[in-house]
């Protein structure tokens, strides 16, 4: 099977469907009008773009994250220890 808008060869059961409705379906961000394939990739570009909150750096590595229990979790990778 083939996409009839960018002629990629789709194996059979592979998301027809779903791959076609890619060249359709835009996400804009409400800032900056880029456009994104999905909903979770325009809220993850403007989050890490345009959003103004505190971000929770990583003191061992370059790590940032600007959800405080995202970091905590990041901190035990490191076994350091508790967040203060």
């Amino acid at each position: 099977m083939r996409c009839d808008v960018c002629l990629q060869s789709l194996n059979p059961g592979s998301g027809y469907e779903e791959h076609v409705s890619r060249h359709f379906t835009r996400f804009d961000c409400l800032v900056c009008n880029r456009r994104f394939s999905s909903f979770e990739v325009a809220l993850s570009h403007y989050r890490t773009k345009h959003c103004k909150s505190k971000f929770f750096k990583c003191k061992h590595c370059p790590y940032i994250s600007r959800v405080k229990d995202n970091l905590r979790h990041h901190f035990r990778s490191h076994r350091v220890g508790k967040i203060t």
